[in-house]
């Protein structure tokens, strides 16, 4: 089983696309035997360990599938380091190579190997010219695989003739032949990317006949590399559309090429962003997606699907999980102010605490935190945050801006972040005799086992998030 070649009358488009948008409608909501597995993670912890309310967890299908953000955050794992095939995915990867190497004004001709590699097709011919950035459409909306061989052909050429590190592992040899060149750098770009399991063998994810071989990935690579593809405006702009047209040189004159992208999640769901399908008998049903909602874009894929549906359904159940169970959170909410001097400015600035000097216990000084780490993103389902100070060494006089300490803020066991604490005031070292008298109250604090170090009463109040 391939992905469907594209279609080649315009009014035929229209029409199976409002058919597709129709048939979504009706079944988006209702994704047929979806269930939650022990196995799966959600925010870092696995669903056994969790003490969560029947239906809280996501109700996929997939065997394989990831959920991130645009912050690389993890949501959502189910098998998702494990590797498997994933089909035209592969596109994705073909078309950051692309962009990052390629110039979209280029104009390109359509090899004989190109137009003959069969299966889903931009229905490009031989000798047909057109540019890289039209090549860019006829690679993603109709998923064509002679697109990813002329683009690789295009580029692998350059790299050859320029010298281009290739990446190759020594004592590899330079391949000959420019298809390869190309694949080289898919490969190198990937390992920049820390795609960890991934390995390409060809630019458009066929996977059998003459193109077997080790060609894999798993679901959190594909959710970095789509992560990644999403940042450059040439590809963001070709994923979200729905219809497209192309024109192409051929025998002389221009003709216009039409294209409908039939993948049900960006035309019906409306914070829909993108990617990619695959298709394969043995990749099964596969699906990449990315939504956005205010300035969070979550990046879901679903792998290895038995139906071509459900991919849609699964990853759109993954999205709207997590937009309703990710919240940003100030976890600074402080009253009280005091005064300091920052950078030779008197400036007013909330007390998270108050800390007594371990040599002069009845004297205290205001400390603040000062942080680019806030407002932070959390998951309900973790929990309530906690917070905890560490003090420095304070045996010594205090400065006015000298970090006295790190503030860490926790959720379910984990640092969300650290800031560091840092004193408002000056606090001087007593003189040698106080310093006498407290060391020895300090001695007899310790024989009776009460505590002789410095305290810090924190005056900052928590958000409710759970």
């Amino acid at each position: 089983m391939t992905e469907k070649t594209a279609f080649r009358h315009r009014p035929i488009l229209m029409a199976l696309g409002l058919l597709a948008a129709l048939l979504f409608a009706a079944f988006a909501t209702h994704p047929a035997f979806a269930f939650v597995q022990p196995g799966d993670i959600l925010a870092g912890t696995p669903m056994e360990e969790r003490n969560l309310p029947s239906g809280e967890g996501i109700d996929i299908v997939a065997p394989y599938a990831c959920m991130i953000d645009n912050d690389g955050r993890i949501y959502f794992e189910r098998s998702a380091h494990v590797p498997v095939k994933i089909a035209s995915i592969t596109k994705v990867m073909t078309a950051i190579v692309a962009v990052e190497y390629g110039n979209p004004d280029d104009m390109v001709t359509v090899s004989w190997r190109a137009a003959h590699v069969g299966e889903s097709s931009a229905r490009l011919r031989e000798g047909d010219r057109l540019t890289m950035r039209s090549l860019m459409r006829c690679l993603l909306i109709p998923s064509g695989n002679d697109a990813g061989v002329v683009i690789g052909e295009h580029i692998g050429a350059k790299a050859l003739a320029e010298g281009w590190d290739l990446g190759l592992a020594e004592g590899q040899a330079v391949p000959t032949d420019p298809l390869d060149a190309f694949i080289c750098l898919m490969n190198k770009k990937g390992k920049e990317l820390g795609l960890e399991d991934s390995v390409f063998t060809n630019p458009h994810g066929l996977d059998d006949g003459v193109w077997t071989g080790a060609l894999h990935s798993t679901a959190y690579d594909v959710c970095l590399m789509a992560r990644y593809a999403m940042t450059f405006e040439q590809i963001r702009e070709v994923v979200k559309y729905t219809q497209a047209s192309v024109p192409v040189q051929r025998e002389g004159e221009v003709i216009t090429l039409y294209y409908a992208n039939t993948t049900w999640f960006i035309s019906n769901y409306g914070n829909a962003t993108g990617v990619k399908t695959g298709t394969t008998d043995d990749a099964g049903y596969c699906f990449v997606g990315s939504a956005k909602e205010g300035d969070v874009e979550l990046y879901a894929v679903a792998l290895g699907c038995d139906d071509a549906n459900q991919r849609f359904y699964d990853v759109r159940a993954m999205t709207l999980w997590g937009f309703a169970h990710r919240g940003v959170y100030d976890l600074l909410q402080m009253d009280e102010t005091t005064t300091t001097v920052i950078e030779g400015e008197e400036t007013q600035v909330p007390v998270f605490a108050t800390v007594s000097h371990p040599l002069w216990p009845d004297h205290t000084f205001d400390a603040y935190v000062e942080t680019d780490d806030y407002p932070v993103v959390l998951f309900d389902v973790n929990g309530d945050v906690s917070q905890e100070v560490e003090l420095a060494d304070l045996e010594h006089p205090i400065a006015m801006g000298d970090v006295v300490g790190v503030v860490r803020f926790l959720q379910d066991g984990n640092i969300i972040c650290s800031m560091d604490l840092i004193a408002a005031q000056d606090c001087v070292a007593p003189d040698l005799f106080t310093t006498v008298k407290f060391a020895a109250g300090r001695m007899i604090d310790k024989m009776k086992g009460r505590p002789t170090d410095a305290s810090a009463v924190i005056a900052n109040e928590l958000p409710d998030v759970a």
